[in-house]
């Protein structure tokens, strides 16, 4: 297969991007990525880490280009609740994680920079193609036990 099917067999795929940076930060990886990936027609969807807005919680797509929308997440609780209160904080990604399938569908293939926190919401994408790609700093304790957890469940 030439390198111009392969671009094309991509075109009218959707991917989510999961970052662990917000959209508005220093352009690094996986910015890159997902310009790159609009740019070819693949319809991205770059996921941020959630926002703490107290008392108040919601989903923001934020359209960037065709092809390119950011998803910022809102949830009613202060940030240290992610790592005080794990199932708690876990709860509110889930639910938020559900209605953006909801309104998206689910994706083609999961690109997962991130390793905290949405990693233990994987499961939702077991139909997905799960890329991912520790780039960034971790907590190893959490992180690996999570990371070995959802290495194993993709060899079955």
């Amino acid at each position: 297969m030439n390198s111009e099917n392969k671009l094309r067999a991509f075109k009218d795929k959707v991917v989510f991007l999961v970052s662990s940076q917000h959209w508005e930060h220093i352009p690094v990886s996986k910015h890159h990525y997902a310009e790159t990936l609009s740019g070819m027609g693949v319809q991205v969807y770059f996921i941020t880490p959630p926002l703490p807005v107290f008392f108040k919680c919601g989903i923001r797509f934020n359209e960037i280009r065709k092809n390119l929308t950011v998803i910022d997440y809102h949830i009613p609780v202060p940030y240290f609740v992610k790592f005080k209160f794990r199932k708690l904080f876990d709860l509110l990604v889930h639910n938020a994680l559900k209605k953006t399938l909801k309104k998206t569908g689910k994706p083609n293939f999961l690109s997962n920079f991130d390793n905290e926190t949405f990693f233990s919401q994987e499961y939702l994408f077991k139909d997905s193609f799960n890329i991912f790609q520790p780039v960034d700093a971790y907590t190893p304790k959490r992180s690996l036990r999570q990371f070995c957890k959802v290495f194993r469940r993709s060899l079955l």
